[in-house]
């Protein structure tokens, strides 16, 4: 199994510009919120992320797992980990890039 990371998961990966900690990422977080409407998304909207679940990709159709290196675990729904108190609670003991949210925007 093939181990992904993506932006706002893993705080290693971050470009180092333009950095924000504690309670900005917390308004950075209510912005992309707002910005998805998550409590309004159904299966169509769920296709955009599919890339965010487990499953068979790539050319030799390895299985696939995000995971987040904040909280050390593969969380089954990424995206609802992402947004969980615990998840941003954690993340905003680090420093973030600006840019990250920016890029899970466009993922």
């Amino acid at each position: 199994m093939d181990l992904i990371d993506y932006p706002l998961l893993n705080v290693d990966n971050e470009p180092e510009e333009d950095r924000i900690t504690g309670d900005s990422i917390l308004k950075e977080f209510d912005k992309l919120k707002q910005s998805c409407v998550i409590k309004h998304w159904n299966v169509f909207y769920a296709l955009h992320f599919e890339f965010l679940a487990r499953g068979y990709k790539g050319d030799g159709l390895k299985m696939t797992q995000p995971i987040c290196r904040i909280c050390n675990m593969t969380p089954e729904f990424a995206l609802e980990h992402l947004f969980s108190y615990k998840h941003k609670e954690k993340l905003k003991s680090h420093s973030v890039s600006l840019r990250s949210f920016e890029l899970l925007l466009f993922l």
